[in-house]
């Protein structure tokens, strides 16, 4: 694509990016930067890399907002994008931004009431979707506004063809002349683990500012280039790789699927994978199963050879994957954030490491722990509140600073641990009080438990729903079975109290999805859910307690 944007079409000074502190000044200075370095890599017919500059990217975003514009989307409007990773993904979060309007990303995995409910609450008004998604929001249009509107991603792209880029660089123009770091420009949706999703307000300035204290904080080499897998319907996807990638002027690409990562990674040879425990652990079993266990570069083989660490989140790592990274020199580096922190709150980096620990504060952000061990964060990434939800939201920003809901201790050199969630812990009937995450993370990459939660609420001793990976184990569930699934758990739970050990078990078989609502997309257990659906289980399995 010839030419980019100019530095003629959109006013950008060439200081440092730190200067930046909106998204949409982040996309012009790199767009007027002639000899910026990274961009997007596409993979074509499964062997061919498709390279596209920031200032490409941006041309085709431009195209894209005047089409939107042409539909009537204007600034401060809700666009909804219900949408897989892809470049056209990226060009409509770009596009809506460049109106001034505001994303509301949908997950996929959403099921037709709650796409439905997302969309209602919002207020959009239009929504861009995949092909295959558009049955499931046609099923429920006449649960939707009567004005509102649906246009299929395949439809945007071509459109775009006959889009006025010139007229996109002049709405555009008009944008960065009236953004600030407070203005809205996206809206997602928590995961809803107990009730209905909250609509996390984020704004230019803490998408911004979390990108490039991300960058600040971690480090960059000019040679790093990402692969993509995780959803930019979630923040920490859209954010740790989308956003980042910008703000470091790196390359990021984009993986076709989730199973063709590890072909994707040989053709990319990536430097930097953001990755969730449940993705490690798959790539640990399939180094593994194709190298063997005595292979000091397995992942450096099955992952094209240039692997300078994985960047984790979302969920605790299980200690064992930990160790296992780091004996392959590929390591891991924990952090830790939620949505409402944009999401990026505390990073682990080559230069802060310390395992068990989820790093220090990003760069600009203050922590601080109250009382009860609850960590509260403040600083420019902290959203601007709950959409339409102003009780939730003074409860959650009291005081000026984010309560997380988290517990975590702070040592004197910054380092964070996280202890759990402060209103999901097990109050036995001991007294004792279990933080079943802890518990569960133990067996993320476990090599007979698939899924598990551990129960006990008001008991005198713990149980476990639990789906095994050989499922036919649990359609022959019989006392011998679950002697064996308790012995396996009390081996792995040995280190821990007498209070914390597994003493019932309940095999299932069938594993929780999020297409079933038990889980969250970030694949985080629904636990009222799965709890009210399996009710009858847990009181047989506690009935003699």
């Amino acid at each position: 694509m010839a030419g980019g944007l100019g530095t003629s079409s959109i006013e950008s000074d060439r200081s440092s990016t730190t200067c930046s502190k909106t998204v949409m000044e982040l996309l012009a200075r790199r767009a007027a930067e002639g000899a910026s370095s990274g961009g997007l890599l596409v993979i074509r017919d499964r062997a061919e890399l498709y390279r596209l500059k920031w200032a490409e990217i941006a041309e085709l975003a431009c195209a894209a907002a005047d089409i939107l514009a042409k539909r009537g989307v204007g600034p401060g409007d809700r666009v909804t994008l219900a949408a897989g990773n892809s470049l056209a993904w990226i060009v409509a979060d770009f596009a809506v931004q460049i109106i001034g309007a505001v994303l509301v990303p949908l997950h996929t995995s959403l099921s037709p009431s709650q796409f439905a409910w997302q969309i209602q609450h919002s207020g959009s008004l239009l929504t861009i979707v995949d092909e295959a998604l558009a049955p499931r929001l046609l099923a429920v249009a006449e649960m939707l506004n009567p004005a509102w509107e649906m246009l299929t991603l395949a439809a945007t792209s071509n459109l775009c063809a006959s889009g006025s880029v010139t007229a996109g660089r002049l709405r555009w123009q008009r944008t960065l002349e009236t953004v600030t770091p407070d203005s809205l420009t996206s809206i997602v949706y928590t995961s809803g683990t107990s009730g209905d999703p909250k609509g996390v307000m984020l704004t230019q300035g803490n998408l911004a500012a979390n990108a490039l204290g991300i960058v600040a904080g971690f480090g960059r080499q000019p040679t790093d280039v990402r692969l993509n897998a995780l959803p930019f319907s979630h923040a920490y996807g859209r954010m740790s790789d989308l956003l980042v990638s910008l703000a470091g002027d790196t390359w990021l690409a984009l993986a076709q699927s989730r199973e063709t990562y590890v072909r994707d990674a040989q053709l990319v040879q990536p430097t930097l994978m953001v990755a969730v425990p449940a993705l490690l652990g798959r790539l640990q079993q399939g180094a593994l199963a194709q190298f063997g266990p005595s292979d000091p570069a397995a992942i450096q083989k099955l992952l094209g050879g240039h692997v300078r660490g994985f960047i984790s989140g979302g969920a605790r790592l299980e200690p064992a994957l930990l160790n296992y990274f780091a004996a392959q020199q590929t390591p891991v580096y924990e952090g830790y954030g939620l949505t409402e922190a944009a999401p990026v709150v505390t990073l682990s980096s080559p230069a802060s490491y310390q395992a068990g620990t989820v790093g220090c504060a990003v760069p600009g952000i203050a922590l601080k722990t109250i009382t009860d061990g609850e960590l509260l964060v403040h600083g420019p990434n902290v959203m601007a509140g709950y959409w339409q939800d102003a009780a939730a939201t003074s409860e959650v920003l009291a005081g000026g600073w984010l309560h997380t809901g988290d517990l975590a201790t702070i040592d004197g050199e910054g380092l964070v641990t996280l202890g759990g969630r402060k209103k999901e812990f097990i109050a036995l009937a001991t007294g004792k009080k279990v933080w079943p995450a802890t518990i569960e993370s133990l067996f993320d990459a476990d090599s007979l438990i698939r899924q598990i939660m551990v129960i006990g609420e008001g008991e005198r001793s713990l149980g476990a729903l639990v789906v095994l990976k050989n499922t036919n184990a649990a359609e022959h569930d019989g006392p011998a079975v679950r002697q064996q699934v308790l012995a396996h758990l009390a081996a792995q739970l040995q280190h821990l109290a007498a209070h914390e050990q597994i003493r019932r078990v309940w095999l299932l078989p069938n594993p929780w999805t999020a297409e079933q609502n038990e889980l969250t997309p970030k694949l985080t257990l629904r636990r009222p859910v799965i709890l009210q659906r399996y009710a009858d289980c847990v009181r047989q399995m506690f009935c003699d307690d």
